[in-house]
């Protein structure tokens, strides 16, 4: 069973300089789950985002068919390197940061490494969001910040120019952002077949078969706990040629910060996010006003 090959067993030496020893107790936060209206709410804003995602992509299709092709390889690869930041900043999160404080991908992410491996697609819909914007801190969060309003903020800039290269780069990220939401859930799922859309499954199935996602390659992240928070490995969840290494290169860098009870890590993984997040748009922006520019 994939869930129960997962689950990690603790070792009997603990290692409290890479612990949340030196954090307040503090009870266990439950997932965000919605419920009702507000459900309702969020799952229309969760279809709005993909009403954007395939007919943005249907537009290229039908206007500029190779630009579409290039922005999916562009923005995959862009998506990736963003995730190697992303996730090196949630694992210092679990060592520095109160899981109180957490924004919602980060306390999903915490449950799901250390509570319940199944935390993902029992609150499916509430993480699949929180990989666009934070449902319970919204505009305050640093994921906010750096995904849905820089992606907008992005698309606004390439509108300028173009404003078909801005439909293209917006449907582009958004696909490659919401894949990434769905490929971590599915290497946890058991029920597969009966939980996803058939299209949907058939996709991520497709992608493990040529090596872009591999399940068994997944097993390697989750082989650390709570007493040895500092052996992560396998950074990403799609596979992108070096971002291994570069996730194990920030993480060392990270480690190297730590001061028990005090929150370096989270200090110089923001900085670092920032940077980051700033090229990685920037280069979104030169990419597709090129790419239009050069098949015009």
């Amino acid at each position: 069973m994939i869930v129960s090959a997962l689950i990690a067993t603790p070792s009997a030496a603990p290692r409290p300089a890479y612990s949340r020893a030196a954090l307040p107790p503090e009870p266990p936060r439950p997932l965000l789950v919605f419920a009702g209206a507000e459900r309702r709410w969020n799952l229309l804003i969760y279809a709005a985002l993909h009403v954007v995602i395939f007919g943005g992509l249907l537009f290229g299709l039908v206007t500029a068919p190779a630009l579409v092709l290039f922005g999916l390889l562009l923005c995959y690869a862009l998506e990736n390197l963003m995730f190697v930041f992303g996730h090196v900043a949630l694992h210092v999160t679990f060592i520095e940061f109160p899981e109180n404080s957490m924004m919602t991908l980060g306390h999903h992410s915490f449950v799901h490494h250390y509570r319940d491996i199944r935390a993902y697609h029992k609150s499916w819909l509430a993480t699949r969001l929180s990989y666009f914007y934070c449902p319970r801190l919204g505009l305050r969060s640093m994921s906010t910040k750096g995904y849905l309003l820089a992606q907008l903020a992005a698309t606004a800039i390439i509108a300028a120019f173009d404003w078909r290269a801005a439909v293209c780069a917006l449907a582009c990220m958004w696909a490659m952002r919401s894949l990434q939401s769905i490929c971590h859930e599915y290497y946890h799922n058991d029920d597969r077949e009966g939980f996803y859309w058939p299209p949907t499954r058939l996709l991520l199935a497709a992608l493990e078969a040529i090596g872009v996602l591999s399940t068994r390659r997944h097993l390697r992240h989750h082989r650390h706990h709570l007493r040895n928070l500092d052996a992560v490995h396998d950074w990403t969840d799609m596979w992108l040629p070096g971002a291994e290494r570069l996730g194990d290169f920030i993480w060392r860098r990270m480690l190297a910060r730590h001061v028990p009870g005090e929150q370096r890590m989270i200090d110089a993984i923001r900085r670092l996010f920032t940077g980051y997040a700033a090229l990685h748009y920037a280069a979104v922006i030169v990419g597709f006003l090129a790419a239009m520019r050069v098949l015009e």
